[in-house]
């Protein structure tokens, strides 16, 4: 059993930490496999790039923002587990994801 796959059984029987664990097993995995796709797909590396260097960007500029943008884009969490995990209503998550997305969009230019 993968450690992901255990995080995931955990989160289902109610542990309250194995969400945000789950959170950041995924994203070191996804981030494993976006940086092998350099190698195979012609400018991803620069992409990957770019996206990193933008999210730093944007975590120095708001942690909260860039939380939210990590969660929603390579979490994959919905509003709604998003607002849970992070204690806030969606309509929060709902306006600091699109804040999110426009300074990430600027970022990218």
């Amino acid at each position: 059993m993968t450690e992901l796959t255990e995080l995931l059984g955990c989160m289902q029987a109610g542990d309250p930490q194995a969400r945000d664990a789950l959170f950041a097993c995924a994203y070191s995995e996804l981030h494993r496999l976006a940086n092998g796709l350099g190698a195979e797909l012609p400018g991803a590396e620069e992409t990957v790039l770019a996206v990193h260097e933008a999210l730093e960007a944007l975590e120095q500029a708001d942690p909260h923002l860039a939380q939210v943008a990590q969660m929603r884009y390579f979490g994959g969490y919905s509003e709604q587990e998003i607002a849970e995990t992070l204690q806030v209503t969606e309509r929060t998550v709902q306006r600091d994801w699109e804040k999110a997305r426009l300074i990430l969009a600027a970022a990218l230019r």
